[in-house]
């Protein structure tokens, strides 16, 4: 059984770059750690500026010469090694639907390009998936910076400065009362 998901977002962890994969029906995520040019990749994918610099073009070639198709899907699901096997499920008129396995990075940059859906596989969504916020973590992130340059600030003697940090912080308070 699959979930349907969307790419939610590319985000850097401390644990490495991952793509977040968001399941429609929940505020649930799964983080897929990619290398940084995969990251670029999959960036360029959502901004619209990719243009066939990997090989995702070449295996939608390779789909469509095997006679008329149709592309439904991308599914994920668990492989051996420690990312998940990527597949781009397609039909034929007439005949049974088929898969191929692509590249992770390959599937989820043609699903973002073409507007396939992606389909993750239940186990694997609900064994590695987890609850995020991303606005909650940047503004924690953000107040995190702004409370260490002000102390910065206040060690140096620097008051003015640390006046508008504090000030800044302040309505970083009032924003998240609202």
């Amino acid at each position: 059984m699959y979930l349907p998901c969307s790419v939610w977002t590319v985000a850097r962890t401390n644990q490495g770059t991952a793509v977040l994969l968001k399941e429609e029906n929940s505020g649930k995520s799964l983080p897929l750690f990619v290398s940084g040019a995969e990251a670029q990749i999959l960036l360029s994918s959502m901004d619209g500026t990719g243009k066939g610099k990997n090989s995702i073009h070449s295996y939608v070639s390779l789909l469509l010469a095997e006679g008329e198709i149709t592309l439904k899907r991308i599914e994920v699901r668990e492989s051996d090694s420690e990312k998940p096997s990527a597949y781009v499920r397609a039909g034929r008129v007439g005949r049974d639907d088929f898969s191929r396995e692509l590249p992770l990075c390959d599937a989820l940059a043609l699903a973002v390009r073409t507007g396939l859906p992606i389909h993750v596989e239940r186990e694997y969504f609900e064994s590695r998936g987890v609850f995020l916020n991303l606005v909650e973590m940047e503004k924690k992130a953000k107040k995190k910076k702004l409370e260490d340059k002000l102390n910065r600030h206040i060690e140096k003697e620097e008051y003015e400065e640390a006046a508008r940090i504090r000030d800044r912080l302040m309505e970083l308070d009032v924003e998240e009362t609202c």
